[in-house]
């Protein structure tokens, strides 16, 4: 969070950098969601992408190694798929248990992948009742989140801006 007055939120730099420097780095962002395309070919949790099944009998074919991971879809929802066990009990714990009955739902189409974020975003609140999650929190009090009054500002007098919060 910015110090300075209407500067927002964002990373600001508190000294100069070279072309090449590690500016900022984190192990894992607050939440992150595959487009809806990718959720059959890649891991919901490590992002990796799996091959299909045509492309590992291409792959076979030409006798070339086979470099992308077998995913298996959450026995829940048959929705997202992970690379591997450690994967998916890691993305279970943090964040897929508050949205697998929700996704599972019979007939129900494919749910954008903001509104999924934002499923994770309030299973996550919910079970963080004594509110120790920080980056959660932050989310949370973006000014658009928590004040109504800008959000209709934006809609009135900066188009771009709410076409990008729709």
């Amino acid at each position: 969070k910015s110090e300075i007055e209407g500067a927002g939120r964002g990373l600001f730099a508190t000294k100069s950098f070279k072309p090449g420097d590690l500016v900022h780095t984190i192990a894992r962002p607050a939440v992150a969601e595959l487009d809806t395309e990718r959720l059959q070919d890649s891991c919901a949790w490590c992002f990796h992408k799996g091959a299909s099944e045509v492309e590992r009998q291409q792959a076979a074919a030409l006798g070339l190694p086979e470099v992308q991971v077998d995913t298996k879809a959450c026995t829940g929802c048959r929705k997202v798929r992970y690379c591997s066990k450690t994967c998916q009990a890691k993305a279970w714990k943090r964040e897929h248990k508050y949205e697998c009955k929700v996704i599972s739902v019979p007939g129900r189409p494919d749910l954008p992948h903001g509104v999924r974020a934002a499923i994770k975003l309030l299973g996550r609140l919910r079970a963080d009742p004594e509110g120790k999650d920080e980056g959660l929190l932050d989310i949370l009090q973006f000014k658009p989140a928590v004040d109504g009054k800008a959000l209709e500002w934006i809609k009135e007098h900066q188009e771009q801006k709410w076409e990008d919060f729709n």
